[in-house]
């Protein structure tokens, strides 16, 4: 594979996961604006060890976050509102 189709097969991979981050950032509430974490998913990505190529990470994520939604909204230790926030995400994630 030539450099170049590694890197257009790498800003791909980093576009499908900066929109992961995004989905994430939402089950809490807005963190940051999403320009700020485009640029930051690949180093946080990198930091953590993670390959930003990956096929499977979306749906590695996704799987992650599904159950951490649960778990946020069992425990009872939200404010109602980012409660909501969280309940409305789960929805949108799993329809």
């Amino acid at each position: 594979m030539t450099r170049r189709r590694q890197l257009a097969g790498s800003t791909r991979a980093t576009k499908t996961s900066a929109t992961v981050l995004r989905r994430l950032a939402g089950a809490v509430g807005q963190l940051s604006s999403l320009e700020v974490l485009d640029r930051g998913w690949p180093a946080f990505l990198d930091g953590a060890g993670i390959d930003a190529t990956e096929p499977a990470l979306t749906d590695r994520a996704r799987a992650l976050q599904v159950p951490r939604m649960l778990e946020q909204l069992a425990t009872g230790n939200l404010t109602p509102d980012i409660a909501r926030i969280v309940a409305d995400r789960l929805h949108l994630t799993l329809a």
